[in-house]
């Protein structure tokens, strides 16, 4: 017999658990089958999680830097068709993400975007300590309308 690698054993892990719940997530991506599309993005189950790891220790309700809070519960009033502080542009224009400051804010363009301050997360020079991916879940979102969900 041959022996099984621990990625081969992981791999068929992920695709038996993407068979009982629609989707995996591996590394932040979605692995999908053949012809699965990509589930809808979620705010609480894709998002918050990144908002608690990223951003939340600044932007929480005891001391919100910028007057955003992106607490659970408190990121979509927050975000969504809410007027920036420090550009022309809403935090998150549902469906319009180049016309969303969030993403600005993210990828490190928000000065281009005429807006003004540090890239998010704080400390980090375009997105460094944010995974592309994690960015794209965030576009995505707001390709899909930015949904309260």
């Amino acid at each position: 017999m041959r022996n099984i690698s621990s990625g081969r054993v992981l791999l068929c892990l992920l695709m038996i658990s993407g068979l009982t719940s629609g989707r995996v997530v591996a590394d932040g991506n979605e692995v999908l089958s053949n012809n699965e599309e990509l589930a809808e993005v979620s705010l609480a189950f894709d998002l918050q999680p990144i908002f608690d790891t990223y951003c939340v220790q600044c932007h929480l309700l005891e001391s919100a830097q910028g007057g955003l809070v992106l607490e659970n519960g408190e990121a979509w009033a927050n975000l969504v068709n809410a007027d920036s502080t420090q550009a022309v542009l809403k935090r998150v224009d549902p469906g319009t993400p180049a016309e969303s400051y969030l993403l600005h804010k993210l990828r490190g363009t928000h000065i281009k975007a005429g807006g003004s301050g540090q890239p998010m997360p704080y400390g980090s020079e375009a997105s460094a300590g944010i995974s592309a991916s994690s960015v794209e879940l965030v576009e995505r979102w707001i390709s899909e309308g930015a949904a309260d969900n």
